[in-house]
């Protein structure tokens, strides 16, 4: 069901719980979203007692996967601004706190953070949900070091975000956080709720062809996930289901794959669209006819041609799927600092830096992703 905009208070605090599923990528907002959005509030508030209601901020569009006899809201879509708006609530809250607010700091409590039926929102890691509801939702400062409290690059994420929010309200007053709580709770929202993971593919993978910032892997997983509906019998929702859940699954180890490559103890540079085309250029046995044509240049489209006519979708889906989670794995294995001698170290440093790995980047993968190599 397509709701008109709404605001993002009267989407939020219906007495039901947000899910983030573990296949979603993990908390990825740096301080340039959370600058952008602090501006963008901070540029219209006030604006509504000029008359200029219609210019609150547009958050986005939002896709729930509603569960009614639990009362849970899956979200396949945005959940990096629900996860934010809400660190940005219980900043406000924790601020009124100090200024002796109570009333208006446990009304954000009830309707956004915590009530009688528990958290309004769960992070789908368990390691990432425990520091949100232990580090961020309940406690009003961050006492520990960020490396001391957070294990992956998600949960330092989460806890920037906190200090974001605290670190820009620790002077302001009262009147200043009852206009940014207002402004919070009318930012504009788009939400579609469905029932059924089949009818959320359709929905996620029309607006990801819609020019969405997203990376080249978000778009070619909505993409499989609506090869997998429109090629599986569509009277069998169950196996519809099942191979959705096999390809949320691979997808949801990449992202994890891609925190841990991007964490401290991994060197050299990094793209997650880089690692797929290395991955394609193994995959795809059009690759020596092509390359001339600048074939690899638009990976996607010419990904997309090639899934849809193929006479066995299916099987190519789940090969391309299964290797590309395996490409990731190599990769990770490569660029972990504590797996390499001293001298490996600093060959293959030495070849970042020069601009040669582009070229042996494949190679190694390749090398790696062998079935009980350990010539690398």
């Amino acid at each position: 069901i397509m709701s008109d905009a709404e605001k993002f208070r009267r989407m939020i605090t219906p007495s039901v719980k947000f899910e983030i599923p573990e296949y979603q990528r993990n908390y990825s907002w740096t301080e340039e979203q959370l600058d952008d959005l602090w501006r963008d509030l901070n540029n219209v508030m006030g604006q509504e007692d000029d008359g200029l209601a219609d210019k609150s901020h547009f958050y986005g569009m939002f896709l729930f996967d509603v569960d009614d006899e639990e009362g849970i809201y899956r979200i396949i879509d945005g959940q990096q601004r629900i996860t934010t708006g809400i660190i940005l609530l219980n900043e406000i809250r924790y601020r009124f706190q100090e200024l002796g607010a109570e009333s208006e700091a446990d009304r954000i409590k009830d309707d956004y953070i915590k009530n009688s039926h528990g958290y309004k929102l769960s992070l789908g890691p368990e390691d990432d949900d425990q520091i949100f509801k232990d580090e961020i939702l309940d406690s009003s400062d961050i006492e520990q070091d960020f490396s001391s409290l957070a294990d992956s690059p998600s949960q330092r994420r989460l806890l920037e975000a906190k200090a974001f929010f605290g670190e820009k309200l620790e002077t302001k007053d009262e009147d200043f956080l009852t206009d940014l709580r207002k402004e919070v709770d009318r930012l504009e929202a788009m939400s579609y709720e469905v029932n059924s993971i089949t009818r959320a593919v359709k929905i996620f993978e029309t607006a990801n062809d819609r020019g969405r910032n997203l990376t080249d892997l978000d778009k070619t997983k909505s993409f499989l996930m609506l090869q997998i509906y429109l090629n599986e019998d569509e009277d069998n929702e169950e196996a519809i289901d099942d191979q959705i859940e096999l390809l949320q699954s691979r997808f949801g180890k990449m992202y994890r794959k891609i925190d841990e490559i991007n964490d401290d103890e991994h060197w050299g540079s990094f793209s997650e669209d880089n690692i797929q085309r290395f991955h394609y250029i193994l995959w795809d046995e059009a690759w020596t006819s092509s390359r001339g044509e600048r074939y690899y240049q638009n990976l996607l489209t010419n990904f997309k041609e090639k899934i849809r006519g193929s006479p066995r979708p299916m099987e190519q889906i789940h090969d391309y799927s299964k290797e590309l989670l395996e490409a990731f794995r190599a990769h990770e294995h490569l660029t972990r600092i504590s797996d390499r001698t001293d001298e490996e170290h600093q060959i293959i440093k030495r070849m970042e830096l020069a601009g040669s790995m582009g070229n042996v980047r494949p190679l190694l993968l390749a090398l790696r992703m062998k079935k009980g190599s350990t010539i690398i």
